[in-house]
């Protein structure tokens, strides 16, 4: 189970379709995306997580993916080399301190997971590869992947699920939109 001392989410500027994506033919709709965070985060507290907004006025087109703030706020973060789209998180997240879903059309290399004894299942759409685990059985879904929530709801995890729409158009998800702070010797996604 995840022992997280915080959660720090960032908020979604006016920009926000400008961001980096690969599709930037799809149509971003600002506002929309300006409230999917409010469900998000009403999602954590309902859980019991305290969520810190990182609230800036840089109006940075990216700054709701929080790891573009931490890096900037010397955060330690790693690269990760992603065959295709541009956010690791976005091909493959943790459901559960076992479990390691995916996006096989993007090619992540699993070979490192497998060994760190993960069991790795393909999520049945892509959307489906990104999902919050938030301990004692709880997971946060896009309601994009209503496959892969089922399948999740059959591996006895409670599922909620979530819009996140307007982030699938930037090539983010769930677990770009925040930053979970694990307490020591703890782990989180």
């Amino acid at each position: 189970m995840p022992l997280v001392d915080f959660v720090l989410v960032g908020t979604v500027a006016s920009n926000f379709a400008a961001c980096e994506r690969s599709d930037t033919d799809a149509v971003i709709d600002v506002e929309l995306a300006q409230e999917q965070p409010d469900r998000y985060v009403d999602a954590l507290e309902h859980f019991g997580f305290d969520v810190l907004v990182a609230d800036t006025e840089l109006e940075l087109a990216d700054q709701v993916f929080v790891e573009a703030l931490a890096a900037r706020a010397d955060i330690e973060t790693a690269r990760v080399k992603v065959p295709a789209g541009l956010h690791l998180k976005s091909a493959l997240s943790i459901a559960d301190a076992r479990t390691l879903l995916y996006d096989p059309g993007v090619g992540v290399d699993l070979t490192a997971f497998e060994a760190a004894g993960l069991e790795c299942i393909a999520a049945p759409e892509p959307a489906g590869a990104n999902v919050l685990a938030l301990g004692s059985g709880r997971v946060l879904v896009s309601s994009a992947a209503p496959r892969t929530a089922e399948l999740l709801a059959e591996r006895r995890l409670r599922v909620v699920s979530l819009d996140m729409s307007e982030f699938h158009k930037a090539d983010g998800a769930l677990t770009c939109c925040s930053i979970r702070v694990p307490q020591d010797n703890a782990w989180c996604t």
